[in-house]
Order: structure tokens, then sequence, then C-alpha cells
């Protein structure tokens, strides 16, 4: 099958918001409510990840980053990566 610049792929398809019956996977699958990651976990990971790049970040700051957020797992990484 040849392909050509007017064929939309399929995953341009899944995406386009304006037609939803070709979203297939939108609510695919059961929603699974996990816990929060807990403080002690997330210093362990942050400060592992700044030390495996070279860097140092403290284990005060990072329970700071966390507290900061009520550890909601994208703001504490989006946080993380800014400092």
């Amino acid at each position: 099958m040849k392909k050509n610049g007017n064929n939309p792929s399929f995953f341009q398809k899944t995406q386009d918001t304006n037609a939803p019956s070709l979203c297939v996977f939108y609510k695919f699958g059961d929603t699974i409510h996990l816990p929060k990651i807990g403080i002690l976990d997330w210093i362990a990971y942050i400060c592992g990840r700044f030390e495996a790049t070279g860097k140092h970040i403290s284990e005060e700051l990072t329970e700071k980053i966390c507290r900061k957020v009520d550890n909601h797992s994208s703001y504490v990484q989006q946080l993380a990566w800014l400092v």
C-alpha cells in the first residue's frame, strides 16, 4: 500500500478531535486509581536521577518540592525538572 501526503495515517485519524468515532482508544480501558507516591520514595528517586546525570539536589529541597505540590506525580516531576 502506497502512502501519500493526502492519506492521513492511522495515528493521525485517532487523534482527530473533530471525528470522535475515529478515536478508537478513547475510554478503551478501565480507570485504575492509584495512591500517591510517598515522599521517601520520591526523595530516593529524584536524588538518584540527579546523581545519575552528575548533578546534586538535597533531600531537604526534594522534600519541599513534594510537599509544595502535595505529591502529585506530574507536578513533582515538572517542578524537579525546573530546579
